[in-house]
């Protein structure tokens, strides 16, 4: 994630290190070291930092997101299913709207069922059009919640400014020494995610290995 030029706002991700159970060596407990959310930085100033979720809506923005894992709600029973995102790619295009600025995003990604915890038979072909909608609703609240984040605090965090100076450069020029405080006023987020389930998985709850159990067992 790099720097916003237009008033110095910008997103690093954050190095984190803790003690955890490490699986490739026997569950024995070792030193994790790795990326989890990222600082939100203003005027090269820090002014917060965003959770791991909210990261993954900023990566969906810029268009850097690839592959992750969301958990959605079943529409049955309202239990977790959790599904592999395994290609993803976002387009913005900026709008004018009298003096509203407004981002149409869409968003295309193949997913995959990797466990269910619900009732709702995924092999049913009915049942894949539910989960779409649940993954999608669960995509657009991550992508959302991001979005929010930078209006709160007033900052294109996301080169968004870029996409409009590219597109409308003249009038860009006209509010573009005041981007940060113009964004948060005018800006708005327009939502269109396609989701398409690649493989919805051939048994009910195939992974409750994921979690350490089986049928019938536990600790």
């Amino acid at each position: 994630m790099g720097v916003q030029p237009y008033g110095g706002s910008l997103t690093m991700g954050l190095l984190l290190s803790r003690k955890e159970n490490l699986a490739s060596e026997k569950n024995k407990i070792g030193e994790w070291v790795g990326t989890e959310g990222a600082a939100l930085i203003k005027n090269y100033k820090w002014v917060g930092q965003m959770g791991a979720e909210q990261t993954e809506g900023a990566l969906w923005i810029m268009n850097r997101m690839k592959s992750t894992i969301v958990k959605a709600s079943s529409p049955s029973d309202e239990r977790p299913v959790t599904f592999d995102i395994i290609k993803s790619r976002s387009r913005i295009r900026p709008v004018w709207d009298k003096d509203d600025l407004v981002f149409k995003m869409k968003i295309t990604l193949q997913a995959q069922v990797l466990a269910s915890d619900s009732n709702l038979r995924i092999t049913d072909p009915a049942n894949i059009a539910k989960l779409r909608t649940a993954l999608k609703e669960e995509v657009e609240r991550i992508i959302r919640k991001a979005f929010d984040e930078s209006l709160r605090h007033k900052a294109d965090f996301y080169k968004l400014g870029e996409r409009v100076e590219l597109r409308y450069p003249k009038r860009f020029a006209s509010i573009k020494e005041k981007w940060q405080h113009y964004y948060a006023e005018h800006a708005r987020l327009e939502l269109e995610i396609d989701p398409y389930i690649k493989r919805a998985g051939g048994e009910q709850d195939p992974l409750r290995a994921e979690y350490g159990e089986q049928e019938g067992g536990g600790s």
